[in-house]
């Protein structure tokens, strides 16, 4: 007769008990209504560390971006001015060597200006690297509402043109771009960022990169 242990959270030190193969045979777990007996939990820590891994080989290989705004931007939205040119040639060159590097998954936070530039970029950049991909994470569904026709096309066609969509929230509530930018931090291994050293979402973005040890790639306008 195999013994019981009732407990409500696995505590860690059975999964230390587990991992180094020290669980008796004959001692199975109860949780709630169910038992699970060392065979299975093996199994299950075993697909969950596959798991674990796959997530953790993706994140290494993948880029996120961070940006101004047009209106925080020098030539606001003047997208012909020689400094905006200038800017989205240099952020396309970083996304290339990136690429070079073996990132191949590229997360856009999906604002005006420069997401939108670096999404572009990306989209572009497919027809040279076409093992990379690029995903829009929105903060919020409805993003953008009361965008000119103009700023939605461009959405729309980068919404068309990404391999996956991530929407945070099905509405605007407080904190959602906050949380948006912790999502491109927690799953990448690389922050591509634009700035002008001004405070904001973007400063913000760059400080928990930082606090989190990821690389930082910063293009200073």
């Amino acid at each position: 007769m195999s013994t019981e242990a009732f407990v409500k959270d696995a505590p860690s030190a059975f999964y230390d008990i587990i991992y180094w193969n020290k669980w008796p045979a004959s001692f199975d777990i109860r949780f709630g209504s169910g038992i699970i007996n060392r065979a299975s939990m093996l199994r299950n820590l075993k697909n969950r560390k596959t798991f674990t891994d796959k997530v953790n080989r993706m994140i290494e290989s993948t880029a996120c971006f961070s940006g101004h705004r047009p209106e925080k931007l020098p030539w606001n939205n003047d997208e012909e001015d020689a400094r905006c040119k200038a800017l989205k040639a240099r952020l396309f060159l970083a996304i290339e060597q990136a690429a070079q590097q073996g990132y191949t998954h590229f997360i856009t936070g999906m604002a005006k200006g420069i997401d939108t530039y670096a999404a572009e970029a990306v989209l572009s950049l497919k027809t040279c690297f076409p093992e990379i991909t690029l995903e829009c994470a929105i903060p919020f569904s409805g993003q953008s509402k009361g965008w000119n026709s103009r700023d939605k096309a461009r959405y729309e066609h980068i919404l068309h043109g990404s391999d996956k969509i991530t929407i945070l929230s099905d509405k605007y509530l407080p904190g959602c771009m906050q949380r948006r930018n912790r999502y491109l931090i927690k799953n990448s291994s690389l922050l591509i960022a634009v700035t002008t050293g001004a405070a904001g979402g973007t400063s913000q973005t760059i400080k928990i990169a930082s606090e989190r040890g990821i690389r930082i790639l910063r293009l200073d306008v």
